[in-house]
């Protein structure tokens, strides 16, 4: 289980790696990530000089913000059996001891990451078919709290390269709201809103998340003009250059 510098190197490490892959422009790569991982596309783009162009769709962008929502889908004995858990892992990573998984997501009481009512959609969005039964869909109790106060939306401000930040404005797992106002940061964001809760965009909203984000990249990689479609709420976030 990787802490978050160490996700965050292994971003950099990808990245340099595919800018030497042969046939690979090094001036046309670009970032994509989901969820939480969406989070460290604000990070990673702050520090990647060269990026053409980087999507955040869903992104956690406020751990603190995300948490507080959270709570609300939660019951107050499972907060306290997750947060003892949380703490007995992380101190039992000191001693070297493995960690202690907790289920991704639950029903409200279960001592799972999220209990909120859109957090349950993930399997049926992900792994639809049940193609993958192996796919264990856990997460060390200790990433809790390293989550809770994580907030890589505050490094949207320094993101110079075009950032597309697509959020679903039901979203009660990372919220809209924290990514919205992170896209307003960034110099050449552009924001893109569809309705639907955190996993839409891979569910009924699928059609149009994709062909918002292929837009992007044919303009920001190609050079292709813009569409006349509009998938989804399109929005110019970025404060000028």
């Amino acid at each position: 289980m990787q802490r978050i510098r160490e996700q965050l190197a292994d971003w950099r490490a990808a990245i340099g790696c595919a800018k030497a892959l042969p046939g690979v422009d090094p001036a046309r790569v670009a970032i994509w990530s989901f969820s939480s991982s969406a989070g460290h596309v604000f990070r990673v783009a702050a520090r990647a000089p060269g990026l053409a162009a980087a999507i955040a769709q869903t992104p956690y962008a406020d751990g603190l913000a995300a948490s507080r929502s959270a709570a609300r889908y939660q019951k107050p004995a499972a907060m306290l059996r997750f947060a003892g858990l949380g703490i007995a892992d992380a101190v039992g990573a000191l001693a070297g001891r493995p960690p202690r998984l907790v289920p991704l997501s639950g029903d409200p009481g279960a001592v799972a990451l999220l209990t909120t009512p859109d957090g349950r959609d993930g399997g049926r969005a992900l792994d639809p078919d049940g193609r993958y039964p192996e796919w264990r869909q856990e997460v060390a109790a200790r990433s809790a709290l390293r989550l809770s106060f994580y907030r890589p939306g505050r490094y949207a401000a320094r993101v110079r390269c075009p950032l597309l930040v697509l959020v679903c404005d039901q979203d009660q797992s990372v919220l809209a709201g924290p990514a919205v106002r992170a896209a307003g940061r960034a110099p050449r964001a552009e924001l893109v809103r569809m309705p639907g809760g955190h996993y839409e965009p891979f569910l009924g909203g699928h059609e149009r998340a994709v062909e918002a984000e292929l837009s992007f990249l044919r303009r920001h990689l190609l050079g292709e003009p813009a569409t006349s479609r509009a998938p989804a709420t399109l929005e110019s976030a970025g404060r000028p250059a």
